[in-house]
């Protein structure tokens, strides 16, 4: 008992618990959930409620807080964010809806050339510890993305459809034959990522693909 006591005070020590809340950086240990303060989780919009029969969710609107925490999370290189927030708010909107247990999980890929510059994947980071949360297997390069691609939010979306559908491509399937995959993604806006993603997933042996975002725009 007394080692026990001993170890765990050296943990708090190395590794002390949150106690700020990783939006705002007010400290308040009592009211976080998944390191983020009631204050601001009070505005973070929840994403509206889809279909019964919808293979797509998300978890917030984007906009205010969410935006700018996924702006911290891709640009400033924020990782707390997408391990400890994002991926806790994740894994309740999925025990949330009545989808079946999932096999896998994937996630979106991003360029080669804007993994260097970030030095990460943001819906890889979530992906992966949300898999380590349900005991899920993690697949990391069943898609690539083969073309690097400016940013699309002012395109329309039959033209997002098309830049998609030639941005993505498959990678590594042996871990999706027979599975039933689980997508994440950081935000969804007309839909077209996750449709050719999804398509991909399906026509290369999956048996149902499921995606999961943080936001909706």
């Amino acid at each position: 008992m007394v080692f026990r006591n001993i170890a765990r005070k050296a943990t708090d020590v190395l590794y002390p618990p949150e106690i700020a809340c990783l939006l705002c950086g007010r400290e308040d240990s009592e009211t976080l959930t998944h390191g983020v303060c009631a204050d601001c989780l009070k505005t973070m919009a929840l994403s509206p409620m889809h279909e019964a029969d919808s293979h797509t969710a998300s978890v917030f609107v984007y906009e205010c807080k969410v935006r700018d925490a996924i702006h911290k999370l891709k640009f400033n290189g924020e990782k707390s964010i997408g391990k400890k927030a994002f991926a806790g708010f994740l894994a309740d909107k999925l025990q949330s809806l009545a989808w079946p247990a999932m096999d896998v999980i994937v996630p979106v890929p991003v360029h080669w050339l804007r993994l260097i510059n970030r030095g990460f994947n943001p819906p890889g980071l979530m992906a992966k510890t949300l898999a380590r949360t349900l005991q899920v297997r993690y697949v990391p390069h069943a898609l690539r993305r083969p073309r690097h691609t400016r940013p699309m939010f002012t395109k329309e979306s039959n033209v997002r459809l098309q830049t998609a559908q030639t941005s993505y491509a498959i990678y590594r399937s042996q871990g999706i034959v027979g599975k039933r995959v689980l997508l994440i993604d950081d935000i969804t806006t007309t839909g077209s990522t996750g449709q050719v993603c999804c398509d991909l997933l399906l026509k290369n042996g999956a048996t149902e693909v499921y995606m999961l975002t943080v936001a909706k725009a």
